[in-house]
């Protein structure tokens, strides 16, 4: 492994801010559903072309894809159309909201409890 585990983590969570952050600038150009579907057809694209889906996907396999893909792009669409009209950093704290709650109820440690008060500090911060 090329990086710690905990980089892809890092990594990941800066590109789900630095994204949107980027993209809201495009709005007045393709508006919201815009910004979304270029999103979404180059994450698409990008999906086939590592996976080399054409070579491996068969019948189930491939439906399956199509529909984590659409489900997908509807909670794209759905983040798109709702930072068009509130604040990034709202927006975010509402989506991890759930997440947040699951995790309450999955406290067992004082290490949980510590980590889920640094996710609900984050969130109302």
């Amino acid at each position: 492994m090329p990086f710690p585990p905990w980089s892809y983590f890092v990594g990941s969570a800066v590109f789900h801010y630095l994204g949107p952050s980027f993209a809201v600038l495009l709005f007045p150009r393709v508006g919201p559903l815009g910004v979304a579907g270029i999103r979404i057809w180059s994450a698409a694209a990008v999906f086939v072309v590592w996976r080399r889906l054409w070579r491996t996907s068969k019948g189930r396999s491939r439906r399956t894809v199509l529909v984590w893909g659409s489900v997908l792009a509807a909670m794209n669409a759905s983040f798109y159309m709702a930072i068009a009209r509130l604040p990034l950093a709202t927006v975010a704290a509402i989506e991890f909201l759930l997440v947040v709650l699951l995790a309450a109820l999955g406290v067992r440690t004082g290490r949980n409890l510590v980590a889920l008060g640094a996710a609900v500090g984050a969130c109302t911060s």
